[in-house]
């Protein structure tokens, strides 16, 4: 891929139009309900405007609502100080650095 291309990524699925949700495109399978499922989930939640929406974004918009799901369980983990929350948050830094993010 050229420093130009960018890349598409499913939300509301791991995939949609041949897309992959961005857990998916790393590596990790959230349909297993692996510690993958709570990141893509409040990802969906952040792009869907209804429960059911399917689409794809672009890399960067995908990326940006990415860290901001980091970030929203790094928050809950601190407030919490469920060591549970961390784990997720450490998942997605794992998803963002197979993704090159």
């Amino acid at each position: 891929m050229t420093q130009t291309e960018t890349r598409d990524f499913a939300f509301g699925g791991n995939n949609h139009d041949d897309c992959p949700c961005p857990a998916l495109a790393a590596g990790y399978n959230p349909a297993s309900r692996d510690m993958s499922i709570d990141m893509a989930e409040k990802y969906d939640e952040i792009l869907q405007k209804s429960p059911s929406d399917k689409g794809v974004v672009d890399e960067q918009t995908a990326k940006e609502v990415w860290f901001n799901v980091i970030a929203y369980f790094e928050f809950t983990a601190c407030q919490t100080e469920d060591p549970y929350y961390e784990e997720v948050a450490s998942v997605g830094r794992d998803i963002a650095d197979e993704l090159g993010w």
